[in-house]
């Protein structure tokens, strides 16, 4: 072989030992996949964590189909929806389904039903936004003026469904919806002689057998506003509602052990009575179950009955406040999965405002008119009035838009200590600690903390400043992640 041909080799030869020096191969020495952006969360003491056991913080909007086939689809709502949402930062959707959906016959599921559902959960996943899967119920059934219950699970017939004063009056004035309320939670016998409660149990576990194991699915949420019959005027207070909260413990209790069986690690939310929701007394018993987190709604009663946002800054700063409350007594999360329905943005601002001072994450509703039958908001309080236009984008309601557009912790490496958003200046900061939610080992440096930076507040671009840590994504990007360079306290603050 000839001199040149020797070096060559010889060359090529290293060139080679090094490259399996230096490169990693994929089996070995590749970086491990980051965790899902919409995967599953669990719960953590007062929080709700992701895989990596960061503190998860959400911003979403409620989708859910009143009319029969009772599908998101029917609706309208399709891939320009979700982009519209993913665009505008959300990263959670509460979803409605309804149990005359489900369960149209006793004991028989329509999984086709499921899985038209299941479609908008994956098409959402897809574009990182979780879904809570909401058991949707506003008064009861369409003998009166609502929706929720199949029609074999209508026991009240020798009552006449009057006076017909609509939503949400009926709740209160209607005499056999009252009663109809008290035969579900006092688990009256339905077809066959089987409970009311036990058949809506178990349809819950069907669900959630349906649905365990789709990484989507951040939680399932019990029932949608339950109400206590007759002596919802007793049910302002806990100490006048106990044999009521007794009758709605039982269903929390049923409806989860059925879920637990099914699936064994997605949250279950659980609602107190829906007359909590203008600042009354939160009364929700939790079932029992690990995993569990309360879901509660916040209406301003001015806000809601004649659009005057008087005194709505305090109103819901006090809910939220009760609902923390009740939930720290069981160690468990809560979540606001409700609010809004008025197209003013002055009704919106007093709860983002009040829920970052209390760090917590938020549904607007709603994401669509859509023609909704029950609602304190109809024509108005959707960020949308007809999911079936092309270009939602288009059609959007921007003052809303901009009033729900915060900027927030989406995934923290650590336990949040403080944030808050001026809109009018720019301004965002938040404070963390590197300690780990639920306790175990604090999160080390090179941990990761996610914010979501709404472009529609940053149109011309942002500036971070950070003690503690630095940041490692794209200039500009909605998702702005910082990595921690200490434990302890970690600090930012995003600018104009």
């Amino acid at each position: 072989m000839r001199l040149r041909d020797r070096l060559t080799t010889l060359v090529t030869s290293l060139v080679a030992a090094v490259a399996l020096v230096v490169v990693p191969s994929p089996a070995t020495g590749a970086p491990a996949p980051g965790p899902d952006p919409a995967g599953p969360v669990s719960t953590a003491g007062r929080w709700l964590v992701d895989e990596r056991g960061r503190v998860v913080i959400t911003h979403g909007v409620n989708v859910v189909a009143k009319h029969a086939p009772y599908t998101p689809a029917s609706l309208g709502f399709d891939a320009a929806d979700a982009d519209l949402l993913a665009a505008e930062g959300f990263d959670s959707v509460r979803l409605g389904i309804i149990w005359k959906g489900v369960e149209p016959r006793p004991g028989e599921y329509d999984d086709a039903y499921l899985a038209q559902v299941r479609d908008t959960a994956r098409l959402l996943h897809a574009r990182g936004i979780r879904v809570l899967l909401d058991s949707h119920q506003d008064q009861y059934h369409e003998r009166f003026q609502g929706e929720f219950a199949p029609d074999w699970a209508v026991t009240v017939h020798d009552w006449p469904a009057e006076p017909r004063l609509g939503f949400p009056a009926n709740m209160f004035f209607m005499p056999a919806l009252l009663r109809q309320y008290e035969e579900f939670l006092h688990n009256a016998p339905g077809p066959g002689g089987v409970g009311l409660l036990d058949r809506y149990a178990a349809m819950w576990g069907h669900v959630a057998g349906f649905f365990a194991g789709e990484p989507g699915v951040m939680g399932y949420d019990i029932l949608n506003e339950p109400m206590p019959g007759f002596n919802w005027p007793g049910c302002f207070t806990e100490a006048l509602c106990v044999d009521q909260n007794a009758r709605l413990g039982d269903l929390h209790r049923k409806a989860a052990h059925a879920i637990r069986a099914a699936d064994p690690h997605t949250p279950v939310f659980y609602e107190p009575f829906a007359v909590s929701n203008p600042g009354a007394q939160v009364n929700a018993p939790a079932p029992g179950v690990p995993g569990q987190a309360l879901s509660f709604h916040s209406y301003c009663i001015p806000a809601i009955t004649v659009g005057v946002n008087v005194g709505c800054e305090i109103l819901d700063e006090h809910t939220i406040a009760m609902a923390q409350e009740r939930a720290g007594r069981d160690d468990a999360p809560v979540l606001l999965t409700e609010y809004g329905a008025k197209k003013n943005p002055e009704t919106i601002t007093p709860v983002v405002r009040a829920a970052e001072r209390r760090m917590i994450g938020w549904q607007y509703w709603a994401y669509c008119d859509c023609g909704d039958p029950t609602t304190s908001g109809p024509g108005e309080q959707g960020i949308i009035m007809d999911a079936h236009v092309p270009d939602p984008a288009a059609h959007a309601d921007q003052a809303k838009l901009h009033a729900l557009s915060a900027p927030r912790p989406t995934a923290v490496s650590g336990i949040p200590v403080s944030y808050g958003f001026d809109p009018a200046a720019g301004v965002f900061r938040l404070e963390w600690d590197t300690a780990r939610a639920g306790g175990g080992p604090a999160f080390g440096p090179g941990s990761d903390t996610v914010v979501t930076v709404p472009r529609r507040q940053y149109p011309d671009g942002y500036r971070v400043t950070v003690d503690g840590g630095h940041v490692v994504s794209a200039p500009d990007a909605q998702k702005l992640v910082v990595r921690s360079d200490r434990e302890g306290r970690v600090s930012l603050t995003v600018t104009r």
